[in-house]
């Protein structure tokens, strides 16, 4: 079981929170009668495990009925409600049949909607028929790495011209030898500057850590590279398996040495002086031609700039330069190059890795169905499509007006708070609440999703064809490459979107000052358009106010309004904020979670303090934004209102409706989880395990123990909590 704090290091709150007041009587005494109150009350009293007290275990007294009712199956490490299975029916149902217009478009509009539907169906019908991928057994690999023939010219490569040339033909068909030219970043090292500017990475080895060092983990490697290249060579007479495999597998122990020493800080770097430094690549030539491949027409010069994020691998790699042949050097670039679009041939072809990788989990993972393994390439592939689809269909001019409304009263609610935080300066008040006021949303969709010209102007250049999935991946890692460089050098548009509507998710951009909410987190479990307020606001209402605490969060601070990094906060703001962050850093540290030997697994503190501050603050911010509306409805509506936004559900009337905020919180993160999954989350993710995102939050409050009749000393209701925004 995960381990739970009762004891939290004291810290004087000097401002605790005190929500407005709650009067009981505008709320409704009679329970809900309607088919949607009867089934939202189903859904939450599924989920709940009354037996558990929740001044003892609040996640398992709102989750333990969804734990029991989804349980994990073989090879199963997660179940959560986050994916709404009636979209994915819907796209199944909308591309496996004969395109329709979706809408009364004119003639060249329905034109650019056939194109873009066209795209999506010859993806999810080519990654389906299963059939036609396992008849062409290794062919389409040995058809691409005869096309580069990286071995044939290998004696090329010990020019610096030869060199370059392979790098540029790898790496813009997105085959990361030796590096990667990556995603395009926004150019923060001047604070005046709004462009985007080009960025190279170190790619590493697949080996990582102890596995250097570990002679067992090494012949398992060797064995999964051997009988990967006998499979994808099948036939070939004239290839010395032995002899690619142990170049291949010192390469790798070279790299891992490497790519797990400690990293400096990125840092600009201009051509001319990557042309210096790193001599046996010519840079301008490389960066000169990956642009150009992929038609941008902007100029590289010797002082263009550009992002090396990883300084340490770059000045390391020239070691990998003179330690090997050439002739293993393009033994490993052919490896890279099969490992890079094995992946989209026939299954049998990637057993040798799934042996290899099954060695680190204690159960040989499924396989995805292969339904569920091509909904998500088509999602990841063509999101702005779907997306069209899933606003068309699924976001509702309701659910659109319940989301303005939910962020705006979450954005007053923080506007209301900062001036009662005795320890922030009067002139840091006042820019805490300018930054929130100056805070832009986006949510739902950008507007170019719905304009079919537009909409099929963003995928021109991704050529797909109706009966071969290989064909169609290795066209889509060319376009999705090119669609990124195209932003070098361009200004950053701050109405550019991160997410695909569809997405279960919602971020906070600092540079730009912006919350972001696509359509999706609009839908279960963080929100059901028939739920009464008092949940949504739980679940949504916690999410909008997680994403605004991040604003002003232990990164969020270090950028004002404008989303410039400054300084806007006194010596003695800074000081008194770490003194209040490090108490929610000692109370995380303490949380654990176990696996399957009983070993505890401590969070980081320090780590998830960003995440664990943002969801302290958004359950605070949630809750004083649903009294805020409730307001709202008085005074517009009367209290009947009120009532009509605030039902009481059937069967659930013995709780209030302050009890079932926190309750519809909760339920918002309800999962299931294997240890090997919860031990991972503790230890490499920022976010916190699902059950201390809701456990350690509601410690802290002294609202909810009241709500609850939690006595202190409880593990709810510990004597000492942790409080900042």
């Amino acid at each position: 079981m995960n381990g739970l704090v009762n004891a939290i290091p004291a810290i004087p709150v000097v401002d605790p929170f005190d929500p407005p007041e709650y009067d009981e009587s505008l709320f409704p005494t009679e329970e809900c009668l309607t088919e949607a109150c009867y089934n939202s009350a189903k859904r939450i009293i599924t989920n709940m495990d009354i037996s558990v007290d929740p001044c003892n275990d609040f996640y398992q007294f709102s989750c333990g009925g969804f734990i029991k009712e989804n349980p994990l199956k073989k090879g199963q490490s997660v179940i959560y409600d986050f994916i709404d299975v009636e979209s994915w029916n819907l796209y199944r149902s909308i591309i496996t049949n004969e395109y329709k217009p979706s809408k009364n478009y004119t003639i060249e509009e329905q034109k650019y909607d056939e194109e873009v539907f066209n795209k999506l169906r010859n993806v999810y019908n080519t990654c389906i028929d299963v059939d036609s991928i396992e008849k062409k057994r290794n062919k389409p690999l040995l058809n691409i790495i005869e096309e580069f023939n990286i071995l044939k010219n290998s004696k090329n490569y010990f020019t610096v011209d030869g060199l370059t040339d392979l790098l540029v033909k790898l790496h813009t068909r997105g085959v990361p030898f030796l590096f990667d030219i990556g995603n395009v970043f926004l150019d923060t090292f001047d604070i005046n500057t709004d462009k985007y500017i080009l960025a190279i990475v170190g790619n590493g080895s697949s080996l990582a850590g102890e596995m250097i060092t570990d002679k067992y983990i090494e012949r398992l490697y060797r064995n999964y590279v051997k009988s990967t290249l006998k499979l994808v060579f099948e036939g070939s007479n004239d290839r010395d398996l032995d002899k690619m495999t142990d170049a291949i597998v010192k390469i790798e122990i070279k790299l891992a040495e490497y790519i797990n020493s400690d990293e400096k800080e990125m840092k600009e770097m201009t051509i001319s002086e990557l042309n210096k430094k790193f001599p046996y690549i010519n840079w301008k030539v490389y960066f000169e031609r990956m642009l150009k491949k992929h038609n941008v027409q902007d100029e590289i010069t010797l002082q263009s700039k550009i992002l090396n994020i990883s300084p340490r691998y770059f000045d390391d790699l020239d070691d990998i330069m003179w330690s090997f042949s050439i002739e293993q050097l393009a033994y490993y670039a052919e490896f890279t190059l099969i490992r890079k679009f094995i992946g989209y041939a026939a299954s049998y072809l990637k057993k040798p890795e799934k042996d290899f990788l099954s060695f680190f989990t204690d159960e040989y993972s499924q396989d995805i169905p292969r339904q569920s393994f091509c909904e998500g390439q088509v999602d990841e592939m063509l999101g702005w499509i779907l997306g069209k689809y899933f606003v068309e269909n699924k976001f509702t001019d309701i659910t659109k007006k319940d989301a303005v409304d939910t962020i705006e009263y979450v954005k007053q609610a923080m506007v209301n708070r900062i001036p009662q935080m005795a320890w922030l300066d009067e002139k840091t008040k006042e820019a805490a609440i300018r930054k929130v006021f100056l805070m832009t949303n986006k949510i739902g969709f950008p507007d170019f999703i719905m304009d079919p010209k537009k909409l099929a102007e963003d995928y021109e250049e991704y050529e797909t064809v109706p009966d071969d999935y290989f064909t169609n991946m290795i066209n889509y890692e060319y376009y999705s490459l090119g669609h990124n460089l195209k932003l070098y050098n361009k200004n950053y548009d701050k109405e550019h979107w991160y997410m695909t509507p569809q997405t279960f998710n919602a971020y906070y951009s600092a540079n730009d000052n912006s919350m972001n909410f696509p359509a999706g987190i609009f839908q279960p479990p963080c929100y059901y358009e028939g739920d009464p307020d008092y949940i949504n606001y739980g679940a949504n209402g916690g999410t909008a106010g997680h994403e605004l605490t991040h604003g002003f969060d232990d990164e969020g601070r270090n950028y004002d309004a404008e989303g410039k990094e400054v300084n806007w906060w006194t010596d003695s703001d800074s000081a008194k904020f770490n003194e209040l962050a490090q108490c929610f850093i000692d109370q995380y540290d303490k949380y654990y979670v176990t696996d399957k030997r009983g070993r505890k697994y401590y969070l980081d503190g320090e780590k998830t303090l960003g995440e664990n501050l943002a969801d302290s603050g958004g359950v605070y911010r949630a809750y004083e934004a649903w009294l805020l509306s409730v307001e709202e409805h008085k005074k517009k509506e009367g209290i009947e209102g009120v009532r009509a936004h605030n039902q009481i559900l059937p069967g659930l009337s013995q709780y209030s409706v302050e009890q079932m905020f926190y309750i519809g919180y909760a339920q918002s993160w309800c999962m299931n989880t294997s240890k090997e999954y919860n031990v991972r989350i503790a230890t490499s993710d920022v976010h916190s395990p699902a059950v201390f995102r809701v456990n350690g939050v509601v410690q802290n409050m002294e609202h909810f123990s009241k709500v609850f009749n939690c006595p202190v000393g409880s593990p709810m209701n510990p004597k000492d909590k942790c409080l900042l925004w």
